[in-house]
């Protein structure tokens, strides 16, 4: 199968009732290990590579090979930039065939995230990537001091931006959990 767009894997993901995992790759070995997982689970996948792992991952060659394995899978596989927090490494990503980003605007002001996440998503949706948006702190388990994301800014977010899913963090039975919801 070829690459598949994030927007797509998680309506599906909605209309059929199940979750798709999202694992982040560093090597080639972590990517086959990924796929093939999924492969032998008969289920789509989500291959993440982080910003913060450009310093150590060849994106240029890495997508190649990701894209090789994704149209050799039997299985849909969405190929996502995790954790964006620059221009360059989106546009990078969208570039080197990328499926969705995420902008990483967390630690900015409200309105400042959203300004720079809407215009991601306009140049990202014409380009044909799907966008993840991010509001509230990312917080470490046992930390007194965690923000929780308010429903009422994460709604007001998803409106102003037009983000495809929106990462949040909040904190149940003394856990931080940090799911993908889809907002479509």
């Amino acid at each position: 199968m070829a690459l598949a767009n994030l927007s797509r894997l998680l309506k599906d993901a909605m209309v059929h009732g199940y979750a798709i995992g999202s694992y982040n790759m560093v090597d080639i070995n972590s990517l086959e290990a990924i796929i093939n997982g999924a492969v032998r689970l008969n289920s789509p996948i989500i291959v993440s590579v982080s910003e913060n792992h450009f310093p150590y991952v060849d994106i240029e060659k890495m997508s190649s090979v990701i894209g090789y394995l994704a149209n050799n899978a039997s299985i849909p596989v969405g190929l996502h930039l995790d954790n964006g927090q620059s221009i360059a490494a989106i546009m990078k990503a969208i570039r080197r065939g990328f499926t969705s980003v995420m902008f990483d605007g967390s630690r900015l002001p409200l309105a400042e995230n959203m300004a720079r996440t809407a215009e991601i998503v306009r140049f990202a949706h014409a380009a044909g990537v799907a966008v993840e948006g991010h509001i509230g702190k990312i917080s470490e388990v046992g930390n007194e001091n965690l923000e929780q994301t308010d429903p009422s800014k994460a709604a007001m977010f998803v409106q102003a931006t037009g983000i495809d899913a929106l990462a949040l963090d909040f904190q149940a039975s003394g856990s931080v959990i940090f799911p993908k919801i889809n907002i479509t």
